[in-house]
């Protein structure tokens, strides 16, 4: 598992972020899955 946070889930999810594409492309290569915690999520919808 990967631990990810605020920023990274930012730039996968909102395609005009300059990084958006690069980040997907990182994501896709992983071999583990992201995980993030509740207070990350939290922070994204506030």
């Amino acid at each position: 598992m990967i631990l990810c946070d605020t920023g990274v889930l930012i730039c996968l999810v909102d395609r005009t972020q300059p990084l958006h594409k690069a980040y997907i492309n990182a994501v896709g290569q992983l071999e583990k899955p992201l995980i993030t915690t509740w207070l990350v999520w939290l922070r994204q919808c506030i």
